[in-house]
């Protein structure tokens, strides 16, 4: 289910301008408040660039009967939203793996 996006969106107008760099996770709507919790927002955010714009957008497809919802990250510094997307990455992955021994614990 895991599938972050990468990719630059150019102004069409204004060809000197430079380009925005986006990265989009899928997440499920129940882990959404534990991932993007305010404090590690402000966290990453001061140690990387203060520039970068974290949003959350809400999608119509569901994956086993939950819905899914977008954390999107987006700067114009390419490096630093490459940074933050590794983060996320490994908050993600983290997230994942504290759920899994849970699971397994409690299974037993």
């Amino acid at each position: 289910m895991f599938a972050p996006k990468c990719y630059k969106v150019k102004s069409p107008k204004d060809r000197k301008k430079g380009g925005v760099y986006t990265v989009e996770f899928p997440l499920p709507a129940c882990m959404v408040r534990t991932f993007c919790s305010d404090k590690w927002v402000k966290d990453t955010s001061d140690k990387y660039v203060k520039k970068i714009k974290f949003s959350l957008q809400k999608t119509d497809s569901n994956v086993e009967g939950h819905p899914i919802m977008v954390f999107v990250i987006s700067g114009k510094h390419k490096q630093s939203v490459i940074d933050v997307g590794y983060a996320a990455a490994e908050r993600y992955n983290k997230i994942v793996a504290v759920v899994k021994i849970i699971k397994s614990s409690s299974e037993e």
